[in-house]
């Protein structure tokens, strides 16, 4: 299997999730008891494991790794508004249920300690420029762009432009800037050499507004960090996907709440044996088409949704 045949089933099973996330249990409850299951929402960790390996083999293959990570944060950018549109709770509630009246509310997200971290480091950001003892490249301006659009709540007429809950993108992005900095320290030359200027903040505040329970997040950098480390090695691969998947979705969870996700398990399991059937090979260049997938979407499910709320479709 080529790496485009693996994508294109792990976007089917990203997109099941999200309907089943937006219009199922956890949202309109508009579909069938036999489909409306919190399984069918868990194929977002196949799809997680599928994309993130994905991510790895494109990163390998690259000609210009600087260019491909400003791809990632442009496209966390934009990808940002439709995700918060989709998957934000408070859009998924009839507005019968609100009782907030104010038609606009704009307003800080994080801590005022997070705040004042970054403030700081904006600073020694513009220092650094205007004393020219450091050199920022367009891809540590543009991290800097997607570091404030995070900062931010928006609120129209009840509907949640603008969330605390981050984009898959933006969980990338925090991995490649360690793979970034790990392959700059070990190769002087790397063309691709973030600064921890522009790092530093992004990884805060993506990591303190993350969409995840139980420190999966965390648990997610440590999956894509594994898949670079083991990308050469198929079984070992296999095996450290699955060992990751037992840790954090049965271990860890046991140790919160008693909990033992097993279907969680067993679906990052079935990814990491499909990913062994993995075959290098010359393939037409349609990858830019899941990058613009993923916002687009996003948008289609969140326009839906929004129709639901607003009575415009009757279910």
């Amino acid at each position: 299997m080529n790496i485009s045949t693996i994508k294109l089933v792990a976007l089917f099973a990203m997109v099941a999730s999200h309907i089943s996330c937006v219009f199922g249990f956890s949202g309109w409850m508009l579909l069938p008891n036999s489909i409306n299951s919190v399984f069918l929402y868990h194929l977002n960790i196949f799809a997680f494991v599928i994309f993130a390996f994905a991510l790895i083999n494109g990163w390998h293959y690259t000609k210009n790794k600087a260019k491909h990570f400003q791809k990632m944060v442009l496209f966390a950018l934009l990808s940002q508004i439709p995700y918060s549109l989709a998957m934000a709770t408070a859009n998924r509630i009839p507005l019968s249920l609100i009782e907030t009246n104010d038609f606009f509310h704009i307003y800080l997200m994080p801590g005022y300690y997070i705040i004042f971290i970054v403030v700081i480091t904006l600073l020694a950001f513009f220092y650094a420029l205007k004393k020219k003892s450091l050199h920022f490249n367009s891809y540590d301006k543009w991290l800097f762009v997607l570091t404030f659009f995070n900062l931010w709540s928006i609120r129209i007429q009840n509907i949640y432009l603008l969330t605390d809950l981050l984009n898959i993108f933006n969980l990338y992005v925090c991995a490649f800037l360690i793979i970034g900095h790990y392959e700059s320290f070990q190769n002087k030359n790397a063309d691709f050499k973030p600064s921890p200027i522009s790092s530093i903040p992004f990884l805060l505040i993506t990591l303190i507004n993350a969409d995840y329970h139980y420190g999966v997040y965390f648990a997610c950098i440590i999956l894509i960090l594994l898949l670079y480390f083991t990308y050469d090695k198929k079984v070992l691969r296999c095996i450290a996907t699955i060992f990751w998947a037992f840790v954090f979705y049965a271990i860890v969870p046991f140790l919160f709440d008693g909990n033992i996700h097993m279907d969680m398990v067993l679906i990052a399991a079935i990814s990491a044996l499909l990913l062994l059937f993995y075959q290098k090979e010359k393939i037409p260049y349609i990858k830019n088409f899941f990058y613009i997938f993923y916002p687009l979407h996003l948008f289609c499910i969140g326009i839906f949704s929004m129709l639901i709320k607003f009575n415009i479709l009757n279910f």
